[in-house]
């Protein structure tokens, strides 16, 4: 048969099916295979296919149920041999068919349809995306099968269906709520981020309303969310969605990204360039505030149609997208893309303030992550300009058409950021900056003016950060800069001249004249902190130098660059001076106007003199004003070659300092002067000669130092100038002046005197004419005049001995050493002039024929074993040497022109040089310490002198045991000079002796070993001060008084203790003098010394951390001068001295437990511990022990050691410092960490913890091997952060369940908010199944034990959190975690049972269906057979959690589960949980009615269970569930279930009376109304007979109910023996006489004669017969209860008596009328309740009524007294009396 024939058979086969039935199967057997036809060569065959195609469309179209086969449909798409024209006819029934499938069938077929899409042309996939994404909301992916979804669907692959299904999703998320696609000019405009291709794809064929729009995205949102894609493709996705101005579209994408943007690596290529394509558009424009041309951006697509050019996204997407953008830290470095996102961000048309901050923060990262690859040299200028303008420096002028861009003004955060780029534009690219002067003069203009004091210390700060980039500027922008500076250095803005220190400083050159001067002027501003600064620029690197450096090696190298040229500094300041003093600067000062203050010229004067002897070679230090002499002699050499080539410097000089003596005579200057004329005297003191008054005014200045300093100037100039015989005028007036001039002058005088007579016998000139005044001068010393006139004859004599100068007698002599050594020792007298006196007898052994040496030895010596000042002993050893030479020191030749290093001829040792040797050595072995001190300091006074003397030779061995003997002292200084006088020794030994000092150093220095010392009563075993005073006031020293404390306290073994005490101090004092040794040494041993550096650096570094100051002093700095490198020298012996910290850190004593603690923390700071690592667990663990020592120093000292190794242990975990690093780490240190958390001691335990949270957070994804231990062990941390007062808080608030259970909520709460807490949960996201299977069951052993309440409710809470991020991996504990916490649920803790409800209500999601139905079978049971309220509490919040988390699993499981709810929701009225479980109801169930069909026999069966149970309670509840099943159902409950339900009320029934069996009886009735009777089988006496028997019965309440029963039982019955009711309720509603009689509780009464009354209006039968033979019984009893007095009694019987009216049959009781009306009128006339005369008016109207249908009219008074009444009534406020007015009226007019 051919194709037609088949065709027309197909068609005529569709056309008789008269069934939708038969024509679905036909359509589904013939569809494709008719289109498929279409591929047939013969035309007729292709219009048969159309023709039949158009007949099935016109069936179909009005057939919207017809199935289409939709499987063979999307098959066919997705073959690739299918032609094009028979897919858009497919494609056509797909689009048709999708719609008609059912929910399940759409998310079955959608995989294969998805994957069509690659098949589908461009222009036709648009229909098939919108219906994909229509049934996304279909698409409920089960997390716990989520490999398989991820099978099923493969999305998570890379293909081209997916990238087309992602960017229809993207442009779906990204189009605005009811954007209207018309402008208002008709021309079409797009949303932001579309093009007209892609708004077209999502909107031409769809046209979507707000709600639907939303509806569809939230669809979308949780598709894409599912797990299903590969998370870094949907990141944008997600982004977009968050950003969505709907909240229920942002509040799903907002939870799914917060979790993954923290924990995921964003350095994605791909993902940026995506987002860079999204924020720019497919065609950016360059801004064009953009000043240089950079190209096109890389991340657009080229070569796009017109119609495929998409726009940038809106401003609030891009805010969102931003933060992502930066996530991606290097890789966002892609240019131009970032320069023209940074600045469409800040100058865009459409931008905010937020969209610049964040503009602002891209910039930074494009200048912080930038390479040298990165050429930013043609954008820095732009970018300069754009950070100076966000400043707020650049005031925009230029092309108006870019003023617009301009037109804002930043924030301070906006500021803030700027001077950030600033700082990183100028580390990156320097010479934008380099050669630019008017952006720091911009800087400095907008600091001076800034008034924000926080911004302006921010940009002090930017402003100095990039003072370096200026360091390479040229000579043109430094001469600017310099002007710049001039400028400002005035300013009255404090900030802006202290970051011109900073500039000068870094900018220019130190050797540079001109910043050298604007610091000199910055050091007298008034400012401190300013001048300070200044000081330090100036003077900072040059204190380092003294002279003993001029000869070393750095000294020759540097010292050229130090300071600047003398010669050029000088003019420079004359200059300067100059030009000052003519402007306005110039400052008026004793009637002349000089250049510069008092403060700035000390400094300018200084800096001069440093350059100047800089350039004559000694270097630039500071000490040149303490020792002129020394000074002097060295830079004579200079001055004599500037003097020699005519220089008019020198002359300048000495003019300046000349007029600042003038001005400012102040020490400083004065001798600066001194020095300066010293140097080279035969030239310039005659150019002094104007300044002799002022300098002898200056003699008898207040201050005795600069009486001195310028008595030695004017004896300079005196002596020299000898032109106009100054010299003698001065001494003719020498004598008549000292008795004439005041104390000071006198003194002034004598200084004079003694300085210009030793200057005259240097030059071998006779002094013979002045013996007069030197006789006098002598005298003075005897008459003790005053002690400044004796001080300045002491120096007198002092200097005219030095000189050789005094007369030659043998008495005087003796008698001038005797007053002398007096003078020195003598208390009265201040040190000064002991000094003095000590030092003119030294000068006295120089005198040539001076006779009485060995008594001035002798003299000396005595006065050495007196006096304890170090100076004095300085003194004594200085006159010592004096005697080792006699007459042939060098001390006694002019020390203003002889240097130090120059030799002497000439110079032999005297006769008592051995004497004294011996002396001093002997001295040296003293008991006494400051004998011990004077013997040392003076054997290295002559040792420095004498060295290499052959008495010293001889010496040498005892000289170097005296010093070996002295480094045991307690005095620092003593040990000092002792390793001083030890490295002298070893420069004068050979080699052998050498190696033998060094080997007794470091035997004394590793073991302590010292001399043995004599203990005798008088040994001073303690200094002054160590031990407090005696009891008797004295201080406790020697051995004597030691023993006479003990003596006293009655503690002989004191003596001991305080021995041993002292033996300790002595070892550590051996082991310091030993440790001085080497760092004397050091220089001089050199290499030898590094063969015993791997035991002398680890001592030698433990030891610098002492807790004893002076020992940690002495250390450190003999630690930098035996090491070079600390950091080079700590890394090579890092182990040893691990090893050596490591022994000593558990010592026995305190100190060196301590010293071991703060070397420990400096040992790994910078370095790390890796190569110690597997020792560190014991090292820390021992620091933590000694936290918890009994000395709070040591402690304190083992916690910053703790916390330093801490801080480094977080650095070396930190995920970036490598994997392998990181883990070996934590391997080692989580354990002993761990173990810190279960200490005792507060400070451990909180070390520990922060500890562990610190490298949680560092580690990242690296924590995973180590989980198992850390979360169970920061859970049980919790409780440390609760106070223990919480605990008895808790329990005194026993007695309050609810305020118990609110306290202990906000317990747990608080501990969830815990830093323990949170990091336990942050580490959830790193588990696999098999550790959390190990964490969750330690969870659960916490709560089964005895732990704190928060940590048990912490543990129930990170369940939780695993449910909910974990669920696959923790389901295969989930059933172990429910039995556990179910047990949990009998917690006596109100607030645990909630929180363990809460967990179970989460858990439910993973565990297995049996289990839950374990669960929900248990709550039922616990329910059911315990009457426990706290029980059945937990049992109502377990059912809620479930039913708040887990809906869906409630309702698969809804039989069993919602049959409990619907017993609990009928408890006691009183009942706190009932409201939970109606609540629980109401989202389950589906309405009340259903949910009882759809689940009666569960609830039937649980109620029956609860009615038959031993408790009352619960029996009444369950009556009660039935009484509710009867009521809600009616008519509708099946009749067996019915009676199923009465025989069970039935049997409860029966029995005594308890307390809610009323429950009962109410559900009887309920009941019995629900069945429909058959009079023919039974009358319902049974059922009567049941409910009267139960009238007669029980309390008050009982009866009511039972009465109550009564009426609607007989009313449901129609029971026609009335007499039975009315025989039952007679006695109550008319009570017996002689129960009137009885006190019986009226109110009682009351109520069951309401409830009575209502009863028989209830029962009244409808039977006529029943009704004739009761009517007038029934009618004396309503009239009865009608005359009682209370309103509701009368409102009872007009109620039944209403009742009673709608059943009477009136034509049987016509001539009762009036008695029915009768009360109801009387009410309404008189009642004053307004539901009275309603219900009045209701019976008056039913009676009415009944009359008229039969025909009875009301006589014409009563009618009218009724219509009166009621328009009275009809005046009233209540609109229901007023309708039923109205009713009543009508009806009476007829």
């Amino acid at each position: 048969m051919d194709d037609n024939a088949l065709l027309e058979r197909i068609l005529l086969l569709i056309s008789m099916a008269e069934t939708d039935e038969k024509l679905e199967i036909l359509v589904s057997r013939f569809l494709l295979p008719v289109i498929l036809k279409l591929d047939s060569q013969e035309e007729g065959v292709r219009k048969k296919v159309l023709e039949v195609l158009v007949h099935l469309n016109k069936r179909m179209k009005s057939r919207p149920l017809l199935q289409l086969p939709m499987n063979q449909l999307v098959e066919c798409l997705v073959k690739k041999n299918n032609s094009s024209f028979v897919k858009n006819f497919v494609l056509t029934y797909v689009k048709m068919g999708f719609p008609r499938l059912g929910p399940d069938t759409q998310v079955n077929l959608l995989p294969s349809l998805i994957k069509s899409l690659e098949e589908i042309p461009e222009k036709q996939q648009n229909g098939i995306l919108a219906q994909i994404v229509s049934s996304f909301e279909f698409v409920k992916i089960d997390q716990d099968n989520l490999n398989n979804w991820k099978e099923k669907f493969q999305l998570h692959v890379d293909s081209d269906y997916v990238k087309i299904l992602l960017e229809y999703c993207r442009d779906l998320l990204l189009l605005p709520y009811g954007f209207q696609s018309l402008g208002p000019t008709g021309q079409t405009t797009l949303p932001p981020g579309f093009s007209n291709w892609s708004y077209n794809r999502v909107a031409g064929e769809v046209r979507w309303s707000a709600e639907e729009l939303e509806k569809a995205k939230m669809a979308v949102t949780r598709f894409i969310i599912s797990g299903l894609f590969d998370e870094r493709k949907i990141m944008i996705h997600g982004t977009i969605a968050m950003a969505d101005t709907r909240f229920a579209v942002s509040s799903i994408a907002s939870s799914y990204m917060f979790r993954v943007m923290s924990s995921k690596e964003w350095k994605d290529e791909d993902l940026i360039r995506s987002l860079y394509s999204l924020c720019l558009g497919s065609v950016p424009e360059q801004s064009p505030v953009l000043d240089v041309s950079i190209g096109q951006p890389q991340c657009t697509e080229k070569d796009l149609k017109p119609e495929k050019v998409r726009l940038p996204i809106c401003r609030r997407v891009k805010l969102k997208l931003l933060p992502l953008l930066r996530k991606g830290a290097e890789m966002v470095i892609i240019m131009p893309d970032i320069l023209f996102l940074i600045y469409d961000c800040i100058f865009g048309i459409d931008t905010t303030t937020n969209l610049r901050s964040s503009g602002l923060l891209l910039l930074q990262d494009l200048l912080w992550y930038s390479d040298d690859n990165l050429d930013l040299e043609a954008v820095a200028p732009s970018l300069l300009k754009l950070t100076m303008f966000m400043i707020g420096n650049l005031k925009y002028e230029g092309d108006n058409a870019l003023k617009d861009f301009y037109n804002f003004k930043p924030d301070n955060h906006q500021r803030v950021s700027a001077l950030t780029v600033l700082s990183y534009l100028a580390k990156k690219s320097p010479g934008v900056l380099a050669d630019n002067a008017d952006c720091i003069r911009m800087l400095l203009s907008s600091l001076e003016k800034e008034p924000d004091i926080d911004f302006a210390q921010s940009l002090r700060t930017t402003i100095s950060g990039i003072a370096p980039c200026f360091i390479s500027a040229s000579e043109t922008t430094k001469r600017l800069l310099k002007f710049v500076f001039n400028q400002y250095i005035t300013s009255s803005n404090v900030q802006v001249r202290r970051v011109l220190v900073e500039l000068v400083r870094i900018i220019f050159p130190i050797t540079d004249v001109e910043g050298r001067f604007l610091l000199l002027i910055c050091c007298g501003d008034r400012d401190e902190t300013i001048a300070k600064d200044a000081v330090d620029a100036l003077f900072g690197p040059l204190r380092s130098y003294t002279m003993d450096d001029r000869s070393t090696e750095k000294m020759e190298t540097d010292k050229s660059d130090l300071v600047p040229s003398y010669g050029r500094l000088l003019n420079y300041i004359i200059e300067q001076k100059k030009f000052r003093e003519s402007s306005e600067k110039g400052i008026f000062i004793k009637d002349r106007v000089v250049g510069f203050d008092k403060n700035t010229f000390e400094y300018i004067l200084r800096f001069v003199q440093l350059s100047l002897i800089n350039e004559a070679g000694l270097g630039p230090f500071e000490s040149a004003l303490e020792n002129p002499h020394r000074v002097a002699s060295s830079i004579r050499p200079f001055l004599l070659n500037l003097i020699r080539n005519e220089s008019s410097v020198l002359s300048a000089h000495l003019a300046l300092l000349t007029e600042t003596v003038e001005l400012f005579p102040s020490l400083n200057f004065i001798t600066s002067l001194t020095i300066l004329v010293g140097a080279v005297p035969e030239f310039l003191a005659g150019e002094l000669v104007t300044l002799i008054p002022n300098l002898k005014d200056l003699t008898e200045s207040n201050s005795e130092d600069t009486r001195l300093i310028s008595a030695e100037l004017l004896s300079i100039v005196l002596k020299e100038e000898k032109s106009q015989n100054f010299q003698n005028k001065f001494l003719s007036a020498a004598l008549p002046d000292l008795s004439r001039k005041s104390v000071e002058g006198k003194q002034g005088l004598l200084f004079a005197i003694g300085f210009l007579l030793g200057r005259i016998s240097l030059k071998n000139e006779n002094i013979n004419p002045y013996s007069q005044i030197v006789d006098t001068i002598i005298e003075l010393i005897y008459n003790e005049e005053h002690s400044l006139i004796t001080s300045g004859a002491i120096h007198a004599i002092g200097q005219l001995a030095r000189c050789k100068a005094l007369k030659k007698t043998l008495k005087k002599d003796a008698e001038l050493v005797q007053r002398l050594s007096e003078l020195s020792c003598h208390a009265k007298y201040s040190i000064r002039i002991h000094d003095r006196a000590i030092s003119a007898l030294g000068f006295l052994s120089l005198e040539d024929s001076f006779v009485e040496r060995r008594l001035l030895v002798n003299e000396l010596l005595k006065i050495m074993r007196e006096v304890k000042d170090v100076d004095l002993h300085f003194s004594i050893g200085e006159s010592l040497v004096c005697c080792c030479f006699g007459a042939t020191y060098r001390e006694s030749l002019d020390l203003w022109s002889i240097k130090e290093d120059d030799s002497v001829k000439g110079e032999t040792e005297s006769e008592d040089f051995e004497f004294i040797l011996e002396e001093l050595i002997k001295g040296a072995g003293s008991q006494h310490p400051s004998v011990r001190q004077a013997c040392t300091i003076s054997l290295l006074a002559i040792l420095r002198k004498c060295g290499n003397s052959k008495t010293i030779v001889n010496y040498i061995d005892r000289i170097q045991t005296a010093f070996a003997v002295c480094l045991a002292e307690g005095n620092d200084f003593v040990q000092d000079v002792s390793s001083k006088g030890l490295g002298l020794i070893y420069d004068f030994s050979p080699e052998e002796k050498r190696q033998e000092l060094v080997d007794d150093l470091m035997s004394v220095f590793i073991s302590g070993s010292r001399r043995r010392i004599q203990v005798s009563n008088e040994t001073k075993i303690f200094e002054e001060g160590t031990l407090g005073p005696m009891p008797t006031g004295g201080q406790v020293t020697t051995y004597k008084e030691l023993c006479s404390l003990a003596s006293d306290l009655n503690q002989p073994d004191l003596v001991y203790k305080f021995m041993n005490l002292a033996n300790n101090t002595m070892l550590w004092n051996s082991k310091k003098g030993a440790a001085f040794g080497f760092a004397f040494l050091t220089p001089k041993l050199g290499k030898e010394l590094e063969k015993i550096y791997p035991v002398l650096i680890p001592k030698l570094y433990r030891y610098r951390f002492d807790p004893t100051p002076r020992v940690q002093n002495a250390m450190s700095a003999i630690w930098s001068s035996v090491v070079n490198d600390d950091t080079k020298t700590v890394d090579t012996y890092q182990k040893q001295i691990f090893e050596d910290i490591s022994k000593h850190l558990t010592s026995n004593q305190w100190r060196v437990r301590e010293s071991s603690c703060y070397a420990s923390a400096e040992l790994f700071r910078g370095r790390g511990f890796d190569a110690v690592l597997e020792k560190m667990p014991e090292f820390f663990r021992n620091i933590l022990k000694v936290m918890d020592d009994v000395k709070e120093s040591v402690r304190k000292s083992a916690e910053f050691a703790a916390k330093s190794i801490v801080k480094v242990l977080i650095q070396t975990t930190n995920v970036d410092a490598g994997k392998n690093s990181a883990q070996e780490t934590a391997k080692f240190m989580f354990p002993v960490v761990l173990e810190g958390l279960q200490s005792s001691v507060k400070e451990v335990h909180a070390l520990c913890l922060d500890t562990t949270i610190s490298m949680v957070r560092s580690l990242g994804h690296l924590v995973a091997p180590h989980l198992p231990i850390i979360i169970p062990a920061l859970i049980n941390s919790v409780e440390a952060a609760h106070h223990q007062q919480l605990n008895y808080m808790s329990v005194r608030l026993g007695d309050q369940a609810a305020t118990q259970e609110m306290f202990d909520s906000a317990r747990i709460s608080a501990a969830r908010m815990t830093t323990s807490y949170e990091t336990a949960q942050h580490t959830l996201q790193f588990l696999d199944a098999e550790k959390t299977e190990i964490i969750v069951i330690s969870l659960l052993s916490t709560i089964k034990t005895n732990n704190p309440l928060p940590v048990k409710g912490c543990s129930a809470h990170l369940i939780s959190s695993l449910a909910q991020l974990r669920p696959n991996e923790l389901q295969p504990v989930a059933g172990k975690a429910l039995a556990v916490l179910c047990k949990g649920l009998s917690d006596r803790n109100l607030a645990l049972r909630s929180t363990y409800a809460g967990t179970i209500g989460q858990l439910v999601r993973v565990a297995k269906d049996s289990s839950i139905e374990k669960l929900l079978n248990m709550l039922q049971t616990w329910y059911l057979e315990t009457n426990e309220e706290s029980i059945r509490s937990a049992c109502m919040q377990t059912i809620q959690a479930v039913s708040r988390y887990n809906p869906d699993v409630l309702r698969n499981h809804a039989g069993t589960a919602l049959s409990l709810v619907f017993l609990g929701m009928h408890g006691k009225s009183d009942d706190p949980t009932i409201k939970g479980w109606e609540k629980v109801w109401e989202e389950i169930a589906p309405g009340t009615e259903g949910g009882i069909r759809f689940y009666l026999d569960e609830i039937v069966k649980i109620s029956k269970m609860a009615l038959n149970a031993a408790s009352y309670p619960l029996r009444a509840q369950g009556a009660k569930c039935q009484g509710k099943i009867a009521k809600t159902m009616g008519q509708k409950l099946d009749e067996k279930v019915c009676m199923d339900l009465l025989n069970g009320l039935k049997t409860s029934m029966g029995g005594k009376v308890w307390t809610g069996k009323e429950e009962v009886v109410t559900a009887f009735a309920d009941v019995i109304e629900c069945i429909r009777f058959d009079e023919s089988v039974s009358d319902g006496s049974e059922l009567m007979d049941l409910i009267l028997r139960e009238i007669k019965r029980g309390n008050k309440d009982y009866k009511s109910c039972a009465l109550s029963a009564c009426g609607r039982i007989a009313a449901s019955l129609k029971f026609k023996k009335f007499s039975l009711i009315i025989d039952a309720t007679e006695p109550i509603i008319i009570p017996p006489k002689e129960e009137e009689d009885e006190e019986i509780d009226q109110k009682e009464l009351l109520d069951l004669q309401i409830v009575a009354i209502e009863a028989l209006g209830k029962a009244w039968p409808e039977d006529r017969n029943v009704q004739v033979e009761f009517f007038e019984k029934l009618m004396k009893l309503i009239e009865f209860s009608m005359s009682n007095v209370h309103w509701k009694i009368q409102l009872a019987t007009v109620k039944s008596l209403q009742r009673i009216l709608e059943t009477l049959d009136l034509t049987l009781f016509t001539e009762n009328t009036d008695a029915l009306l009768k009360f109801p009128i009387y009410y309404l006339g008189h009642a004053m309740q307004t539901s009275l005369k309603l219900d009045s008016m209701k019976a008056i109207e039913t009676i009415v009524q009944k009359m008229n249908s039969i025909n009875l009219t009301l006589d014409e008074f009563k009618s009218s007294s009724i219509k009166k009444l009621v328009e009275e009534q009809s005046r009233t406020e209540s609109a229901d009396l007023r309708l039923k007015c109205d009713s009543l009226l009508r009806l009476l007019r007829g």
